[in-house]
C-alpha cells in the first residue's frame, strides 16, 4: 500500500517544561507525594531532556490530578474526538480525498476508553458515507501503529480501490496520574496529547512517499476476505448515532 497523505494535530495549549514543573508546585499532589518523588518530577522538569513544549488538550490542566477518572475519560470523550477529526481532514484535504470518498477509518488508541468508539465520533462530525467501514484499535500501547496499518493493509488487499484512513490519537493528559512509582512520574513528565493522521490506497502517486510491501501481505486473512464480498460492512450511521446519544 502506499502513502498518500500524512497530516498531525496538537491542542492549542502549551507549557515548557519549566511551567509543568510550576503547576505540580502549585498542585495539592506534592502533598500526597514522597520527598524522593518530588525530586525525580523537579529533575526531568528543570532539566534539559530535549522537550521544549508539550500540548494538552484537557481543560484548567492545573487540576488534572486531582480529578476522578470518570472526569479523565469524559475529557477524553470531548477532545478526543475533535484532535482526530483535524489531523485527518488536513490529510484529506492534502491528498486531495473528501470526506465522502473514504472507505475506511481506522483509529488506535491507549489512553481514553469510549463506547461508541473514536470512529463513530470522527464518522458524524466529518459526516462520512453510512457505510464507510470502522474499525477502533484501543489498548494496544506504543506499538499500536503496527497492528492498524496491518489491518489497513488487509483491507486494501481484499478491495484494491478502496482509501484508507489510519489515525493515531493520544490524549495522555486524560491519563494522567501521579504516586510514588518513578516508572509513572517518569511517564507524566515526558507524554502529551496530539493526533496523527494518514491516507492509504494500493496505487502510487507522484506524491507517495512510502510503501509498505511484503510483510503485511503475509498477515492472516481480515475478517471480511475469502468471503465472496467485495469489502467489508460498514456500521449503520443511524445506530451509531443512537449509542453516542446514549453514552
Amino acid at each position: 500500500m502506499y502513502l498518500h497523505a500524512l497530516s498531525t494535530a496538537v491542542p492549542e495549549t502549551n507549557f515548557t517544561q519549566g511551567q509543568c514543573w510550576d503547576l505540580v508546585q502549585n498542585s495539592t499532589v506534592r502533598e500526597r507525594l514522597h520527598k524522593r518523588s518530588m525530586l525525580i518530577l523537579r529533575t526531568i522538569l528543570r532539566g534539559d531532556h530535549g522537550i521544549a513544549t508539550r500540548h494538552f488538550a484537557v481543560p484548567e490542566i492545573a487540576s488534572v490530578f486531582d480529578r476522578t477518572a470518570d472526569q479523565l475519560n469524559a475529557a477524553f470523550r470531548s477532545e478526543g474526538p475533535k484532535l482526530a477529526a483535524r489531523a485527518l481532514t488536513d490529510a484529506l484535504a492534502k491528498a486531495g480525498v473528501k470526506p465522502a470518498e473514504l472507505d475506511a477509518l481506522l483509529i488506535c488508541t491507549c489512553t481514553g476508553y469510549i463506547c461508541p468508539g473514536l470512529t463513530s465520533y470522527v464518522a458524524e462530525l466529518l459526516d462520512l458515507r453510512p457505510n464507510t467501514f470502522l474499525q477502533d484499535l484501543v489498548g494496544l500501547g506504543c506499538g499500536a501503529a503496527i497492528p492498524t496499518l496491518r489491518a489497513a493493509d488487509a483491507i486494501l488487499a481484499a478491495q484494491p480501490n478502496a482509501t484508507v484512513a489510519c489515525i493515531a490519537l493520544e490524549i495522555c493528559s486524560a491519563a494522567f496520574y501521579l504516586d510514588d512509582d518513578p516508572g509513572v512520574i517518569i511517564s507524566a513528565c515526558l507524554f502529551s496529547d496530539g493526533a496523527a493522521a494518514s491516507i492509504w490506497r494500493s496505487t502510487a502517486t507522484a506524491n507517495s512517499a512510502i510503501s509498505s510491501t511484503g510483510p503485511c501481505r503475509n498477515s492472516p486473512p481480515g475478517p471480511w476476505e475469502n468471503s465472496g464480498r467485495s469489502a467489508a460492512p460498514g456500521p449503520s450511521r443511524a445506530s451509531s448515532r443512537t449509542r453516542a446519544g446514549a453514552t
